[in-house]
This record gives structure tokens, sequence and C-alpha cells, in this order.
């Protein structure tokens, strides 16, 4: 019974539905944003829809059963999906190609590696992605994922690979990914014998493929990955484990059944037969599926996807937003950091480490390089900020689909030295000691006022106190004091240094400039006829020609002398 394109188109359109896709946060190579898309129904029973992996991301697509081996040149097609966010929307094409390389949407894009494409004219624009493309009979042959804006040309993605994983999923089986951290090209035969490909294995490999118009050769190496300094760029692949690999669905078939394991490898390098053995890679361990969000900035691992394309060493801290953290640096998007605070952080859990540890606004440094220009490297210093967001740790649940957040871990805080006070000079000729809060002079030194503008050394004032009391005293030996027949000082000067009402003038006691601690927790002295007070003048507690003077607990610090030293004026006068 043959069908017509209306009879299949009814019972397609009923299966076709739209996605609409709301991402709160960017993670890898994708924005956050809203977008709409296309899904179709493939399991009614359980409710399976089939879509674009951008489309339902973070949720890992599942493979259906299809019919990709329909997919063949000349095939007429018709893409059913909500083509420019229409309600319902049916392209026509014909299938042109199922031997395309993957598309390049951009170096920081998601790209599709080690993988064919098929290309078809359908005018196909954003909106479609994910739409079943069916044949005249309803079965779908490939799945819609890009176009050119510039052109009519569709690119869909074969469904060899997505048929075994829809198995997998019925069987309720994991799903293993294999690689080799390698990015592999099909090349015609034509380029492949100036690589040095030798005529007798050109006509080996024609034989076993007749179809076939080429080989893979090695496009891309990871630095440090599995295959690095066993292969380079322009090896051409013939057999993995003996078996003869012309296509990327056999390479694939065999990496997926060998995760974990060693294969081996024939190749030819400058027509030269090479045989190497690789360890096969677990695809999903260096596919990031945990995120830290500090500051409004999210960071993970940095994936296999990112480091591919300006092939970078698989290390790092991969900065998918900036936020509040490093907007305002020259840190944006694309970023991959590769020491904190002069740590290393080779992986995301370094990284948690070393921010738990830093405390809210403490600058700390960043060394980091630029995916675009991944041989310059930068070091910027930021401010940690943690006021409006805590540290939080998501993780891809795949049973749910969901990203749970929980706060992370504080690490303890790393809190910068405070500097120590300055200590005070060690007093040379003068000895205080403190063990009574109270002060009071001694009655046979008490200072009484008098109008001579002498004083013999032996009559020289001191403080002394009660028993267990503080003291501060000194004994010291006449130098520059005033003699006996000397004359006054001119009024002029008395003047400028009373601050008493009376008449009378008055005498400064002056000695070396030896200095002293004092203290700011003393009381104050009881009052006397001697009154004291700190000037940038005279040392206090020091030898000289006049008697010792003594710091009172009134005294205060001259704001021009050092915090260590204090220096007093002595003034004598009537009493009151």
């Amino acid at each position: 019974m043959t069908l017509t394109w209306r009879e299949s188109l009814e019972r397609v359109c009923a299966a076709v539905v739209s996605v609409r896709i709301d991402a709160p946060r960017p993670f890898d190579t994708e924005w956050n944003g809203s977008s709409q898309a296309t899904a179709f129904v493939v399991d009614a029973e359980q409710g399976l829809l089939l879509s674009n992996r951008h489309v339902v991301q973070p949720i890992r697509p599942p493979a259906l059963r299809l019919r990709p081996d329909k997919a063949l040149v000349g095939t007429e097609l018709r893409v059913v999906g909500n083509d420019a966010g229409e309600k319902l929307s049916i392209l026509a094409g014909t299938l042109a190609r199922v031997d395309r390389p993957a598309p390049l949407y951009g170096s920081s894009k998601y790209n599709d590696f080690n993988t064919f494409y098929l290309q078809a004219a359908s005018g196909a624009t954003g909106g479609s992605s994910g739409s079943p493309v069916v044949d005249i009979e309803g079965d779908v042959i490939a799945l819609n994922a890009g176009s050119r804006t510039q052109a009519a040309s569709s690119f869909f993605l074969p469904l060899e690979r997505v048929l075994r994983a829809f198995e997998l999923l019925r069987a309720g089986q994991p799903i293993p990914r294999g690689t080799l951290m390698t990015t592999f090209s099909y090349t015609p035969f034509d380029e492949l014998a100036r690589l040095g490909l030798r005529p007798e294995t050109e006509q080996a490999c024609r034989a076993a493929d007749p179809g076939g118009i080429g080989l893979l050769i090695v496009d891309k190496l990871i630095p440090g990955g599995v295959t690095d300094g066993l292969l380079e760029p322009g090896d051409i692949l013939l057999r993995v484990d003996g078996e003869f690999i012309p296509r990327f669905v056999p390479l694939e078939a065999h990496l997926d059944a060998s995760v974990g394991q060693t294969i081996t490898l024939e190749l030819e390098r400058g027509g030269r037969p090479l045989t190497v053995r690789a360890r096969v890679h677990d695809l999903h361990a260096i596919s990031p599926s945990t995120y830290l969000e500090i500051g409004g900035a999210i960071l993970h691992d940095l994936s296999y996807q990112r480091a591919r394309n300006p092939q970078v060493p698989l290390t790092g801290v991969y900065l998918a937003n900036s936020g509040y953290l490093f907007s305002p640096l020259d840190l944006d998007r694309g970023a991959v950091i590769r020491a904190i605070a002069g740590v290393p952080t080779p992986d995301l859990a370094a990284a948690e480490a070393v921010l738990g540890s830093l405390p809210h606004a403490a600058p700390f440094m960043v060394r980091w390089i630029d995916l675009d220009q991944p041989t310059r490297e930068h070091v910027t210093v930021a401010t940690m900020d943690r006021r409006w967001f805590a540290m939080t740790r998501s993780s891809r649940d795949d049973a749910s689909g969901r990203w749970p957040s929980a706060d992370a871990p504080r690490r303890r805080l790393l809190r910068r030295a405070r500097p120590s006070p300055p200590t005070c000079p060690r007093p040379t000729t003068s000895a205080c000691s403190r063990s009574s809060p109270r002060w009071s002079p001694s009655p046979a030194t008490s200072p009484t006022r008098s109008t001579a503008s002498t004083r013999p050394a032996s009559s020289a004032p001191a403080w002394s106190s009660t028993p267990g009391a503080a003291s501060c005293s000194s004994t010291a030996t006449p130098s520059r004091s005033p003699s006996p027949t000397s004359p006054s000082p001119s009024p002029a000067r008395s003047r400028s240094r009373a601050r008493s009402p009376s008449s009378t003038r008055t005498t400064t006691t002056r000695s070396s400039r030896t200095t002293r601690p004092c203290s700011a927790t003393r009381r104050s002295a009881p009052s006397t006829s001697r009154r004291v007070r700190c000037t940038p003048a005279i040392p206090c507690g020091s030898s000289g020609s006049s008697p010792a003077t003594a710091c009172s607990p009134r005294a205060r610090r001259s704001p021009r002398s050092r915090p260590s030293t204090c220096r007093c004026r002595a003034r004598r006068g009537s009493a009151p």
C-alpha cells in the first residue's frame, strides 16, 4: 500500500509538540534565557519525547526507535515542527548529503564532533530545532539540528547512535560514551595521497568500502590527553583492534563499547605503518555535572567541548558567568581560572576550597587565560563579595533531571595578621610600677609655690605613693639648672609660659631628653600646688640640673611626640 504525503502528515502532526525552555543559569556553552523548540512523541506509554540536545538541557535527550537506515540521498522529506515559533509548520526538502561534516556554530558554541550530518535545502529556521525529519511513510529518518542563516541549507543529525541509546534506555542500562580525546575528520582519497597514503593501502580500502570516498584522519588533540604523544595531526586511521574503520559510526561503536579499556590503533604516518595502544576515556567524566555559584558568578570544571576547539589542557575552572564578583574586572564568560590567591585550581573542588576560605571584602589574586587567546596568561586582583549571595553548589540529578542546590561548606576563614602595637622603650633613669590606682604625694617632699627663681638640687620633688601604690621617681644629676644668683627670666617669657592669674613669675625646670613610657590608664593625681602638663619641650623622668619632675596622670601625650614618649613642663607658683 502506497501512502501519500497527506496521509503520512496527518499521523505525524498529531505527535509533534511545541517546547518552551527557560534556562535560569548559564552553563558551559549555553546561555540563560527563554526559547522555543520542537519535540515529538516516540513512546506514548512511557511519555518519551525526542528533541535536540540544547532543547532539553540539562536533561539528556533519550534515543528512540527510529529508521536511520532509510536516510538515503534523494529521499523526499518533510520537517514538521514550530518553525519561527509558529504553532505548526511543514517544510519540504530533498536529502542531498549523508556525509557532511558536523557544522561549526562558533568556537564558544556547542559543536558536534566525530559524526556525519545530513543536509537538505528545507529552509528551516529557529523554533524548528528538534523537529522530526520524516519520509513519505511517516518514519523518522533524522532530527533537525541547525541551518544556515543566509541560505536554505538545513542540517540533520543522523540517528544510528540515538537508536542504540534508546535500546539501552528500554533495557534500563546506562549509556556509556567513550573517547580518545581526539577529533577525527573524514578526508577524500586524493588528499590522503598527499599525506602519504600508500597506493596498495588505498586499493584495499576501496575494496573493503565500495561506496566510500575517503578515510578518517587525526585533526585535533588535547594536550595531556590519552593520545597526547601517541597520535599526531595527519595520521590516517585504518583499523581499531583489527577491524577496518572507514567511517564515524563504527569508530564510535567501538569506543563506546571499550570505556576504560586499552585498544590497538593501526595508522599510517607519512607513508609508514604505525601501531599504537591507547586507553579509552569516559566522555561523561570530562563533561561537567556540578557548578559553583558565588557572588553571582558561576564556575564549573572545564569541559572537553570547550577545551577541544582551542586545544588547551583539560585543567582549570571555567567561568560561565562573571556575576558581581568578576564583572568589574576583565574576566568575562569563557575565561579559564588557573589559580586563586596563589593556590592552583585544577578543578572545581580546589577552587571551592580556596574561595570558601576567603573572608568578605578580602582582595585575592586570580590567574586566568582567555580561550580565544589561550597562550596569553592574565593576572587580576578581585575582591570577595559575600554580602548578597551565599556560595552554593548544584549537581545534576539524572533521575529527576533537576539541579538541586546546597550551600557550600565554609572553610576556616583566612584572616590577615594584624600588626602588633609599638612597644615603649624602657626608662633609663626612672622606674615606674603600678599596683594601686590611687596616688598621693610624699608629705616630706610635697612641692610648694615659691617666688624664688632657683631651687636647690637637694629639694627635688618626687611623687611617692602609699604602700602598694604606683610610683614614678628618678635620681637626677644637676646639669642645666639656673644658679641661685642667676637673674630671673624676662617677664615676657614668664608671662608666655604662665596660665595662672597670679602675677608671680615662674621658671621652668629643664632636663635632658631621655624618655620613659607613658601609661594612658593611670588615674588623676591629687590636686597640689605643682601642676604638670605634657608639651613637646621637656622629657619627664630624666636627669638634669634641676630636680627631676614626675609625670602626672593628668599629663597628655603631645600630638607631635612619638607614641612611646611623654614630654612634660613643670610650673610652680603661689598656692591658691
